[in-house]
């Protein structure tokens, strides 16, 4: 009878276990708390150096961009010098038509607060060919 109780208390036990994790599931939009809105929004002027390619995770939009003399950073400093750089691409930015090389002129959200640091292009356009950068070679 006390194997019979402690089987039950068992099994009771897990199921408890895994209705709570079942019920603990989340939606992808709980799992990441909407985003507050940005710090700063800039618009700079650059060159594609790498697109994103469907199914290899390491791809990104890279640009080399002109010097941002506004950009603040989350220590507080000011200014960026023209970089390479890696660039999310927002939900419903369209990198249709670019390609590696294209001059490219873009706007980006930057937030700076602790939890909330990051940036991403919001949008995106390409620059007629003859366009000249300010860019070190």
């Amino acid at each position: 009878m006390l194997r019979v109780v402690l089987i039950s208390v068992v099994l009771i036990a897990s199921g408890v276990g895994i209705l709570a994790l079942v019920s603990c599931k989340r939606s992808p939009a709980a799992a990441s708390p909407k985003r507050p809105e940005p710090d700063a929004v800039y618009t700079v002027r650059g060159r594609v150096v790498m697109l994103p390619e469907a199914g290899k995770p390491m791809s990104d939009l890279q640009i080399h961009h002109e010097a941002i003399d506004t950009l603040v950073n989350p220590n507080g400093t000011v200014g960026m010098p023209a970089m390479i750089m890696p660039f999310p691409v927002a939900k419903g930015v369209s990198l249709d038509g670019l390609a590696v090389g294209d001059a490219v002129e873009f706007t980006f959200a930057h937030w700076t607060k602790p939890g909330h640091r990051g940036y991403e292009v919001t949008a995106i356009r390409k620059l007629p060919r003859d366009t000249v950068l300010d860019l070190p070679e």
